[in-house]
């Protein structure tokens, strides 16, 4: 599922008070909380396809620390960025979470 929101979309009258009491239709959050729960799969994916393959981050990045990187093979150096981005990523999403729940308490 993918949501599409337009940041030009005028906001409705009704919800022109105060933003910091206010909640969300039960719907919106749990579509909300799909949306979010889908991107953090693919990124859970993603650091699993890595885990497999090198152990973990830190032993990556060790490695690369002590042996370096081949001049004519950037693939592990590549791997730590796409790693660390999708572990970024996955911090990200699950702020994001922490927040959308927080408004309907």
């Amino acid at each position: 599922m993918d949501l599409t929101i337009s940041e030009d979309a005028p906001m409705p009258m009704q919800d022109a008070h105060d933003h910091e009491t206010e909640t969300f239709p039960e719907r919106a959050i749990a579509e909300i909380s799909d949306y979010l729960t889908g991107k953090k799969e693919i990124y859970k994916a993603i650091c699993k396809q890595f885990e497999d393959v090198y152990g973990s981050l830190d032993m990556l990045e060790k490695r690369i620390e002590e042996d370096g990187v081949p001049p004519d093979d950037h693939t592990q150096w590549d791997d730590v960025i796409e790693w660390r981005n999708a572990v970024s990523n996955l911090d990200r999403l699950n702020y994001y979470n922490r927040i959308l729940w927080r408004t309907q308490i």
